[in-house]
């Protein structure tokens, strides 16, 4: 008798199933959550240990998006694989890899959080600090009931601990923001915003505007992100930016 269990990535994917079938078929049923679309991954395994992909499959693998009751069937007898108790898990990527880099799929929201869309604007941070910013009026923070510090820190470098990136994730550096840069942007107007990337290896990031040293909200099409040693990409022509500005923030992985 095959027995299943289902190990899953609970911010992606969730009520996932497996239902075996006479002869030599898996199917696999799952829920979906993710910014943009992804490749999905079955693996599976007999000790929860040694995973192996599941390459005879059919179903809801390419550039999946957002949905309830997906299905994979897998083949395991086509696979040569036909007995013993199998567990089973669904793989979704979290980030992008452009350049060198893989970039998280969307803004940071509270600290510690990400949007669930690509086109969120999410929240708006000043230069090594962990308080986030509303990108609309009226002006509140998270945590809630912070006062607004129109002082400049005086460090060279985003701090780890003021990092608002959830974990396994960073502001990324001047470096990875200009290779990032460097693999190709297109504005997309319809979303009011950029897709930095090419082919399947994309990113949109939206423009989300900023808050000025006083705390004033600007927005109307300013593109503005920060990297985590003094530097950040923007479309801005004027006013120049200081640290004191809440701009948006797009993660790199650890």
């Amino acid at each position: 008798m095959l027995l299943a269990s289902i190990c899953v990535n609970a911010q992606t994917v969730s009520n996932t199933q497996a239902n075996f079938s006479c002869p030599g078929t898996v199917t696999v049923t799952y829920d979906l959550k993710t910014p943009q679309p992804v490749d999905v991954i079955l693996y599976y395994s007999h000790n929860k240990r040694d995973w192996l992909t599941a390459q005879t499959v059919t179903g809801d693998l390419t550039a999946q998006t957002t949905g309830t009751g997906k299905t994979i069937t897998w083949n395991n007898y086509a696979d040569n694989v036909r007995y013993g108790k199998f567990y089973f898990k669904i793989d979704v990527p979290d980030c992008v890899m452009i350049a060198d880099a893989c970039w998280a799929m969307s803004n940071v929201g509270a600290p510690g959080t990400f949007v669930d869309n690509s086109e969120d604007k999410g929240m708006l941070y000043q230069w090594n600090r962990k308080i986030g910013w509303s990108a609309t009026n009226p002006r509140t923070s998270s945590p809630a009931g912070q006062s607004w510090n129109s002082v400049s820190s005086s460090d060279s470098v985003w701090e780890a601990a003021n990092d608002p990136c959830p974990d396994g994730f960073r502001v990324p550096t001047d470096t990875e923001i200009q290779n990032l840069i460097s693999a190709g942007s297109i504005w997309d107007s319809s979303r009011n915003g950029f897709i930095f990337g090419s082919g399947t290896n994309t990113i949109f990031m939206p423009a989300a505007g900023y808050r000025d040293f006083n705390g004033t909200l600007s927005v109307a099409g300013i593109f503005a992100y920060w990297s985590n040693t003094l530097m950040f990409i923007s479309n801005l022509q004027s006013p120049a930016i200081t640290l004191s500005h809440a701009l948006s923030v797009r993660c790199v992985k650890e």
